[in-house]
């Protein structure tokens, strides 16, 4: 992409300083987190609802029972499938919306956007009540690429947001990345929460995506809404740069001196999602409790918990850490953080996976896989949030933009790569 004017460039980041004497209007405040959560519901939702899943390919000649240790083909395959799609959705989507950025407005790519994802986990919500069992391989593929849609959306979503947040002071985009984090919480939150209400897969997942829709179509009307009667909202919305660009493109010739500069913190960043991305969910999901088949807690409520609340919850906290501890924005600290925690790799493949046919198991206890999981889920929010923290310092004025999106673009591409690699490694343990 090629920024033609410095005054467009200083409207685009966030630390423009004729911004920050701009009022703060807490509505907004509030809408933003929701654009924020809504942006994230794509990851943290379709896939968290795992019993659902497992229910539903299932091998449908043998009575379902949550405390099954052997899994279907499909059912082994789904999480790290649906990842895979997602992550080429979402990186094919970036160079889409680059592309029709200057064609379609950005009140027209949110709306757009979100009714998309509204429609796509209503058609979720449909499935429940649909008996798939005589064509499981069909709703296989089915699922894995409305999967693959979601990410889409998410995709257009993400830059549309991040787009719309830079033309406010700071505190915005902190409310929309604060709302990023926390739909993760939300998504778990409401899974335990169901699964404590019923047994029941089917009623607990039509729960949990109702929920979705609910939060998503609220988020829509709340927009339209504000966006209608709010001048100051819509004065953000309608802003042209004074000199109109070309439709946005990335440019190597200008990429290349910015990853020179940048290349600790990409390596950082780059480490922190491969390692993180592989183990979590695609294999952590396949993690089965020691005492499965005794009590509740393994058989219900371990995944949930482990997998995706305790995750979701430290990865938070590792976050807002990064935003107050000096020491935590040293560069060095964060790479030296990005590779020390390989370790966890090894260590939680070593936990126990199932089905497996050729490692073994050496850390049989639940206790080993929470600390695992805590020690991975807060230093993956530390790394990714410190990086953002301290990008500022190492670009200048007008390439600051351009470093958000080429940050963007490498955390798609590795995260992508990830999601391939997960789905090998899920099939040689």
């Amino acid at each position: 992409m090629e920024i033609k004017d410095e005054a467009d460039t200083d409207h685009m980041v966030s630390q423009n300083t004729e911004k920050k004497n701009e009022p703060i209007n807490y509505v907004l405040i509030v809408l933003f987190y929701f654009l924020g959560t809504t942006c994230y519901l794509p990851s943290s939702f379709y896939v968290t609802a795992n019993g659902y899943w497992m229910f539903k390919f299932r091998d449908p000649n043998l009575a379902f029972n949550t405390s099954d240790t052997q899994k279907t083909t499909l059912q082994k395959n789904f999480t790290a499938y649906t990842s895979i799609a997602g992550n080429v959705g979402t990186i094919t989507f970036l160079f889409v919306t680059f592309a029709l950025m200057k064609k379609i407005s950005l009140k027209k790519r949110i709306i757009g956007g979100m009714v998309s994802l509204l429609m796509l986990f209503v058609l979720t919500w449909f499935f429940i009540f649909l008996d798939t069992d005589s064509w499981q391989s069909g709703f296989f593929v089915i699922a894995v690429g409305v999967g693959g849609l979601l990410h889409c959306c998410f995709s257009v979503l993400m830059i549309s947001f991040f787009q719309l947040s830079t033309r406010f002071p700071l505190r915005y985009l902190a409310a929309q990345l604060a709302g990023q984090s926390l739909c993760g919480i939300l998504a778990a939150s409401v899974q335990v929460f169901a699964l404590l209400v019923t047994s029941s897969v089917k009623v607990t997942a039509g729960f949990f995506y109702a929920i979705a829709v609910f939060v998503v179509g609220g988020t829509i009307i709340a927009f339209v809404v504000i966006s209608n009667k709010s001048e100051y909202l819509r004065n953000k919305l309608e802003w042209t740069p004074a000199v109109v660009e070309r439709p946005a493109a990335f440019n190597i010739g200008a990429i290349i001196p910015l990853l020179k500069k940048l290349w600790l913190l990409l390596l950082a960043l780059s480490l922190c999602l491969v390692s993180t991305l592989i183990l979590n969910p695609g294999l952590t999901a396949l993690v089965e409790s020691s005492s499965k088949g005794t009590n509740d807690w393994s058989d219900i409520y371990f995944v949930p918990v482990t997998v995706f609340l305790l995750f979701n919850v430290m990865e938070f906290v590792g976050r807002e850490i990064s935003n107050y501890v000096a020491v935590l924005k040293i560069v060095y600290v964060i790479l030296g953080t990005s590779v020390v925690r390989l370790v966890l790799f090894p260590l939680i493949l070593l936990c126990n996976i199932q089905p497996r046919n050729h490692l073994p198991v050496v850390f049989h206890e639940d206790a080993c896989f929470i600390i695992f999981m805590i020690l991975l889920a807060f230093s993956s929010g530390y790394v990714q949030n410190a990086v953002i923290i301290i990008l500022p310092g190492y670009c200048e004025r007008e390439e600051k933009f351009m470093c958000m999106l080429t940050i963007m673009f490498v955390m798609l591409v590795f995260a992508t790569l990830a999601s391939i690699l997960s789905g090998v490694v899920v099939n040689l343990i």
